[in-house]
């Protein structure tokens, strides 16, 4: 659990660091970024008791790392804006 945790906490402060590299605009996309955080929250308060902690979490660390890994096939400088 100690080296999950960190892991975890290293990869979201990377993340968070690396939105100046978006090339947006840095308090647009903290903003955004923030907002999912509630949605995410008040999820997994609604999925934990169908599903558990161990499968919450396989769930979220693997789709964490499928979309990091897919940061990669995106070219540099290439934007989406929705």
């Amino acid at each position: 659990m100690y080296y999950i945790r960190v892991s975890i906490a290293v990869v979201y402060d990377g993340h968070a660091r690396n939105t100046t590299n978006l090339g947006l605009n840095v308090f647009m996309t903290f903003s955004v970024a923030s907002v999912t955080e509630l949605p995410a929250g008040l999820m997994v308060v609604f999925f934990l008791d169908k599903w558990g902690r161990r499968a919450l979490a396989f769930g979220s660390l693997l789709g964490s790392a499928v979309f990091s890994l897919a940061t990669i096939a995106v070219p540099s400088g290439s934007h989406i804006l929705l």
